[in-house]
């Protein structure tokens, strides 16, 4: 008897030190992805993030859906979940969105549903709920759960028409609670407040002016400010969104900058960028006090990227952000220091041209 134990815990000791071993030899890796968006076989494309935030390209995964080939004109094609397990990508020209399992190395595709709209640009996700805004035709939006294996499920009464003619939208995102969506439409200057049930499903709409023409990107803090570029003017706004309104809140910031269209929040909540694809440059903005956002640079140029940036993320500790450029087929990597100085890294080159969205795994 006293054998077999000895026997036992040499096994159990064995097979602990071989997990441990194995986790060691394949730690999960910080990663970052964007899409093909390729008119064939639309795919992930996977690059692993070094030590100092610079890209190594990886591997390719297939979406089992068709890209368009150009860009969008949209943000957040790409987004991943709130917990960070799960990335959900379009299929633009097939009018469907893929749900895609990041929890290991190497990502796997679970499932693709038809996002009952034509050309689907962008993805906002809270908790098990995603909605996916269609540019095509009027515009609209539709709603899907997802489980615990990556299952997109439709929620009953969440398809809604944005208009009775074309509106051009940009983005979606939720509000902070996530009882509500806002939506961005270039062509209309609105920006839409789109109340949700508790189950997901609309709830009612109401449509906004924006200060200026042309709302393009925009990006929420965690008290429901959104920090808005208007194209046409090359605005910089400030919205607070509210239960039952959209309320400018700031001094409109411009600067000599051109082509605004694109923004992006630290998840410190400290600093925004804008991103000028006329001009190929991020303008930085202190926004520690939403209402007030402060240059930090007075010609609104703090850093130089590739031509014509379309995308931006940050890593979670806010030291890093990376800017997909559609006209170099690259993304620029910066080093971000705590006045919010952008210090470049690297720019990896060699994206397919139409290449589209940006996310994370830290």
């Amino acid at each position: 008897m006293k054998r077999n134990y000895i026997v036992f815990y040499f096994l159990l000791a064995v097979t602990i030190l071989s997990c441990k071993n194995e986790t060691i030899l394949n730690p999960v890796k910080q990663q970052l992805f964007t899409i093909s968006n390729q008119t064939a076989d639309n795919k992930l494309l996977v690059y692993n993030r070094l030590s100092n935030g610079s890209l190594e390209y990886d591997t390719s995964v297939s979406l089992a859906g068709n890209g368009t080939g150009a860009v969008l004109g949209s943000a957040n094609p790409l987004t991943a979940s709130t917990d960070g397990n799960w990335l959900f990508a379009v299929n633009a020209a097939s009018n469907t969105i893929a749900s895609i399992d990041i929890r290991g190395n190497l990502p796997i595709v679970k499932d693709t549903i038809a996002t009952n709209g034509v050309k689907p640009v962008s993805i906002a996700v809270f908790s098990n709920w995603v909605y996916v805004l269609n540019q095509g035709g009027n515009g609209s939006i539709c709603g899907f759960s997802y489980d615990g294996n990556g299952n997109l499920n439709y929620i009953p009464n969440s398809f809604l028409q944005l208009g009775s003619g074309p509106v051009n939208p940009a983005q979606i995102s939720f509000n902070n609670e996530g009882n509500a969506l806002i939506v961005t439409e270039k062509d209309s200057s609105k920006i839409d407040l789109i109340q949700l049930n508790n189950n997901g499903s609309v709830n009612s709409i109401q449509k906004f002016p924006s200060y200026s023409t042309k709302p393009y990107g925009f990006v929420r803090n965690n008290n429901n400010y959104i920090f808005c570029s208007e194209a046409l003017q090359n605005y910089f706004t400030v919205y607070k969104v509210n239960a039952n309104s959209i309320d400018l809140v700031s001094t409109p910031v411009t600067t000599t900058q051109i082509g605004a269209c694109w923004v992006g929040l630290l998840p410190n909540q400290q600093y925004a960028y804008m991103l000028h694809a006329g001009t190929n440059c991020l303008t930085g903005f202190d926004v520690t006090a939403p209402t007030n956002p402060r240059l930090l640079n007075s010609d609104g140029n703090s850093a130089s990227t590739g031509a014509h940036p379309i995308e931006i993320v940050a890593s979670k500790n806010s030291k890093l952000i990376y800017v997909l450029c559609s006209d170099t087929n690259g993304i620029n990597v910066f080093d971000v220091s705590e006045t919010g100085a952008l210090n470049p890294v690297q720019e990896k080159l060699g994206l397919p041209l139409g290449a589209v969205g940006l996310a994370l795994k830290d």
